[in-house]
Protein backbone atom coordinates (compact mmCIF):
# COMPACT_ATOMS: atom_id res chain seq x y z
CA UNK A 1 0.00 0.00 0.00
CA UNK A 2 1.30 3.24 -1.20
CA UNK A 3 2.22 6.04 1.57
CA UNK A 4 -0.50 8.07 0.04
CA UNK A 5 -2.81 5.62 0.50
CA UNK A 6 -2.35 4.87 3.74
CA UNK A 7 -2.47 8.71 4.76
CA UNK A 8 -5.65 9.31 2.95
CA UNK A 9 -7.09 5.93 4.65
CA UNK A 10 -5.76 7.09 8.18
CA UNK A 11 -7.04 10.87 7.75
CA UNK A 12 -10.28 10.00 6.17
CA UNK A 13 -11.33 7.24 8.60
CA UNK A 14 -10.46 9.71 11.43
CA UNK A 15 -12.82 11.90 10.01
CA UNK A 16 -15.38 9.89 9.73
CA UNK A 17 -15.17 9.11 13.57
CA UNK A 18 -14.90 12.69 14.28
CA UNK A 19 -17.64 13.46 12.45
CA UNK A 20 -20.18 10.62 13.96
CA UNK A 21 -18.71 11.47 17.01
CA UNK A 22 -19.73 15.09 16.77
CA UNK A 23 -23.44 14.09 15.53
CA UNK A 24 -24.04 11.82 18.44
CA UNK A 25 -22.85 14.80 20.86
CA UNK A 26 -25.18 17.42 19.03
CA UNK A 27 -27.85 14.81 19.34
CA UNK A 28 -27.52 14.46 22.86
CA UNK A 29 -26.89 10.74 22.58
CA UNK A 30 -24.63 8.79 23.48
CA UNK A 31 -22.33 5.49 22.36
CA UNK A 32 -23.30 2.41 23.52
CA UNK A 33 -20.80 0.18 25.15
CA UNK A 34 -20.75 -1.69 21.93
CA UNK A 35 -19.76 1.07 19.91
CA UNK A 36 -17.43 2.34 22.49
CA UNK A 37 -15.29 -0.65 22.39
CA UNK A 38 -15.26 -0.60 18.58
CA UNK A 39 -14.31 2.74 18.46
CA UNK A 40 -11.30 2.54 20.61
CA UNK A 41 -10.01 -0.88 18.74
CA UNK A 42 -10.26 1.13 15.57
CA UNK A 43 -8.61 4.19 16.94
CA UNK A 44 -5.69 1.38 18.28
CA UNK A 45 -5.25 0.65 14.53
CA UNK A 46 -5.45 3.90 13.46
CA UNK A 47 -2.92 5.08 16.03
CA UNK A 48 -0.81 1.96 14.69
CA UNK A 49 -0.87 3.18 11.40
CA UNK A 50 0.00 6.45 12.17
CA UNK A 51 2.90 5.50 14.06
CA UNK A 52 4.46 2.99 11.21
CA UNK A 53 3.85 6.44 8.74
CA UNK A 54 5.55 8.35 11.51
CA UNK A 55 8.48 5.70 11.31
CA UNK A 56 8.85 5.42 7.29
CA UNK A 57 8.66 9.56 6.99
CA UNK A 58 11.73 9.63 9.24
CA UNK A 59 13.77 6.80 7.73
CA UNK A 60 12.92 9.15 4.22
CA UNK A 61 14.23 12.08 6.27
CA UNK A 62 17.36 10.42 7.43
CA UNK A 63 17.67 8.62 4.07
CA UNK A 64 17.95 12.19 2.68
CA UNK A 65 20.00 14.14 4.89
CA UNK A 66 22.97 11.43 4.99
CA UNK A 67 22.94 11.90 0.99
CA UNK A 68 23.41 15.75 1.28
CA UNK A 69 25.71 15.14 4.27
CA UNK A 70 27.71 12.80 1.72
CA UNK A 71 27.15 15.45 -1.14
CA UNK A 72 28.37 18.42 1.41
CA UNK A 73 31.53 16.37 2.75
CA UNK A 74 32.43 14.70 -0.40
CA UNK A 75 32.72 19.19 -1.89
CA UNK A 76 34.25 20.06 1.21
CA UNK A 77 36.91 17.67 0.64
CA UNK A 78 37.36 18.23 -2.61
CA UNK A 79 38.12 22.07 -1.47
CA UNK A 80 40.40 21.15 1.24
CA UNK A 81 42.21 18.75 -1.39
CA UNK A 82 42.92 21.14 -3.85
CA UNK A 83 44.31 23.74 -1.33
CA UNK A 84 46.78 21.04 -0.53
CA UNK A 85 47.46 20.37 -3.70
CA UNK A 86 48.52 24.15 -4.88
CA UNK A 87 50.68 26.37 -2.87
CA UNK A 88 51.18 29.58 -2.44
CA UNK A 89 53.11 30.67 -5.40
CA UNK A 90 50.33 29.13 -7.84
CA UNK A 91 52.66 26.15 -8.30
CA UNK A 92 51.19 22.60 -8.42
CA UNK A 93 52.28 20.41 -6.13
CA UNK A 94 52.23 16.33 -6.81
CA UNK A 95 52.24 14.30 -4.26
CA UNK A 96 54.85 11.40 -4.90
CA UNK A 97 54.03 8.59 -2.98
CA UNK A 98 56.11 6.26 -4.71
CA UNK A 99 59.31 7.32 -2.69
CA UNK A 100 61.45 8.87 -5.38
CA UNK A 101 63.35 11.95 -4.88
CA UNK A 102 62.03 15.39 -5.70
Amino acid sequence: MSATLINMVLSDTLRVHALHLDKEHREGGGLSEAQCGQLARELHVLADLARNTEQELYVHRLDKAQREGCEILEDEATRKLRQMLADPDGKIVRPDFKGGKA
